[in-house]
């Protein structure tokens, strides 16, 4: 009864080879094929992860936030007077403007942002520099007579930042105020325009 049995399954093992052509499957076409489920796999994975953000108020919300928060600018003080505007001045290129206000006048953050350097630092006295990598702004500040921030700090349009002094180089209170995209400066008069803020006059509206 072994015996048979040996034999029987050597038979079907036999008739299975015959049965079967032996075949050579293309490299090239088993990457494709492999590759066309995983790039099916891929988009089912994305349009679930869409749906579930489409379906979750939190995360619309969030969103929203972000973006507005991205475009809402303010002036960085609520009254002064340009004294020294952005761009060529004689031998000079203002890199930004010289904004005169009393003493001790509150300045504020005039975009969110992290504090990514809060010290003195030479001609601009007391100063401060925020950075946004949401629209690669970066928002100088300097002249300070008090820095009420400090590095890695998060803050959002309208904190105060400081107090304008005459700190550095500076022929009186003052508060130098630059605007940097993606590391090179802007005049803020024209910049602040987008987003309806007159600057040159101080003024919150363009009316």
């Amino acid at each position: 009864m072994v015996t048979t049995a040996f034999i029987g399954a050597g038979v079907v093992a036999t008739f299975t080879q015959l049965a079967m052509p032996s075949t050579t499957v293309d490299p090239s076409t088993l990457a494709a094929v492999n590759g066309g489920a995983s790039a099916d796999t891929d988009r089912q994975q994305q349009a679930q992860s869409d749906r579930a953000s489409r379906s979750d108020p939190e995360a619309q919300i969030n969103s929203a936030l972000d973006q507005a928060a991205s475009k809402l600018w303010l002036l960085p003080v609520d009254k002064y007077t340009v004294t020294e505007p952005f761009g060529p001045s004689g031998t000079v290129i203002r890199q930004g403007c010289e904004l005169a206000a009393p003493e001790g006048t509150p300045f504020v953050a005039s975009h969110d942002g992290t504090i990514t350097l809060a010290r003195y630092n030479g001609a601009l006295g007391y100063m401060i520099s925020l950075s946004d990598p949401r629209d690669s702004v970066t928002v100088i500040y300097g002249h300070a007579g008090k820095l009420l921030v400090h590095e890695g700090q998060q803050v959002h349009a309208g904190d105060v930042l400081g107090t304008v002094s005459n700190t550095g180089m500076a022929w009186g209170p003052s508060l130098y105020f630059a605007i940097e995209v993606k590391g090179q400066a802007v005049n803020p008069d024209t910049y602040l325009r987008q987003f309806g803020l007159d600057f040159k006059n101080a003024n919150d509206g363009l009316g």
